[in-house]
């Protein structure tokens, strides 16, 4: 199942595509680097978030599922490729032209703010993910220099789009938890 989030058709164009993050601007557009520093987020602070999911996902997991003596992992993260994007948005090709192909996408938890992040970064030389013959890519990171945002291996920060449900919810979506018990109830 491939999942929609935003595509790195740069900086500038990823952020208005995603229209989803909690400190964006009226417009949706994010036309200068002050308005992206509002979304940047620290990579190690970000790795914590991450580890605390893992950690509670493996948990949780562990403890409910004692059918399977051995779990894999929990997902770490999603690979989404720009042009599902472009799809699922309703952009008609030709696809506008981005650097970077792909995007993963991470979950994370910040215990100290009690809230869920999404977290997202640009993937460098990713090739057709999700078929065998892929190559996952290397996540690249952010930094604003001279208010011009920079991406690059060694960069210190990542994309925090933080819009959760149920702040931020289609609650007539079929894809809702409430939506779907109403439809299992009506059959």
């Amino acid at each position: 199942m491939k999942i929609t989030s935003l595509s790195v058709a740069l900086l500038s164009a990823t952020i208005a595509i995603s229209a989803c993050g909690n400190k964006q601007a009226a417009t949706g557009h994010y036309a200068n680097a002050d308005s992206l520093s509002a979304l940047l987020y620290p990579v190690e602070t970000a790795q914590a978030d991450i580890r605390f999911i893992d950690t509670l996902f493996t948990a949780f997991i562990t403890k409910y599922d004692t059918s399977v003596k051995h779990y894999p992992s929990p997902i770490q993260a999603f690979t989404i490729n720009s042009t599902d994007l472009f799809m699922a948005m309703g952009i008609q090709q030709p696809y506008p032209q981005a650097q970077y192909n792909h995007i993963r996408v991470y979950l994370g938890y910040n215990k100290a703010a009690q809230q869920f992040r999404l977290f997202v970064v640009p993937v460098n030389a990713a090739i057709n993910p999700p078929s065998p013959d892929s190559t996952a890519g290397t996540d690249m990171f952010i930094d604003v220099v001279n208010n011009v945002p920079v991406i690059s291996l060694t960069g210190h920060s990542v994309l925090d789009l933080n819009a959760p449900c149920p702040s931020f919810c289609d609650w007539q979506s079929r894809l809702m938890p409430i939506q779907m018990q109403k439809t299992k109830s009506n059959k």
